[in-house]
């Protein structure tokens, strides 16, 4: 089923139309921004319903500046159950719905079968959860100015005034 978004782009009366591909149980773009929490998603709780649309807004932002590229992904812990958490299916970010939003324990296996493919990255995830009970979401991410310090092994550091050490 072919879907129709109008689109303004930020230019006062351009108008743009991008054609979307849709499939049942996705959430429908409405003023280019997701449907209400829990709209297409099943009977659950408001407060996972919640996180599952703000993963799906979360990984929809981050693309949009550029953060994430088609690989990149953003998780967030469970917000009623600590071992677990929330990680969308393997899809390009700029697509990710709240229905894409799935649920995994922290040894990365998902809570219940689905027949979608997964981030083969998403052990990255589990075990950030695991050791780090702290920390309440990642973001995995290919961002090319991130990329010398990941293989030169030079220590990040803040250069900003409001930054701190990390």
């Amino acid at each position: 089923m072919q879907g129709l978004i109008k689109d303004t782009g930020g230019h006062r009366g351009a108008r743009r139309s991008h054609s979307v591909t849709r499939r049942p149980g996705d959430a429908r773009p409405v003023n280019g921004t997701l449907t209400k929490a829990g709209e297409g998603i099943g009977a659950m709780s408001a407060e996972l319903a919640q996180g599952r649309r703000e993963v799906a807004l979360a990984n929809r932002m981050l693309a949009h500046e550029g953060v994430l590229d088609a690989f990149g992904h953003v998780s967030v812990r469970h917000p009623g159950r600590a071992d677990r958490y929330l990680l969308p299916r393997s899809r390009s970010p700029e697509l990710i719905a709240p229905a894409d939003v799935l649920e995994f324990d922290l040894d990365s296996r998902p809570v219940e079968a689905s027949g979608v493919h997964f981030y083969s990255e998403r052990v990255i995830h589990g075990e950030i959860y695991k050791a780090r009970p702290d920390v309440m979401a990642v973001v995995h991410h290919h961002a090319p100015a991130m990329m010398p310090f990941c293989v030169s092994g030079v220590a990040l550091v803040p250069v900003f005034h409001l930054g701190a050490p990390i």
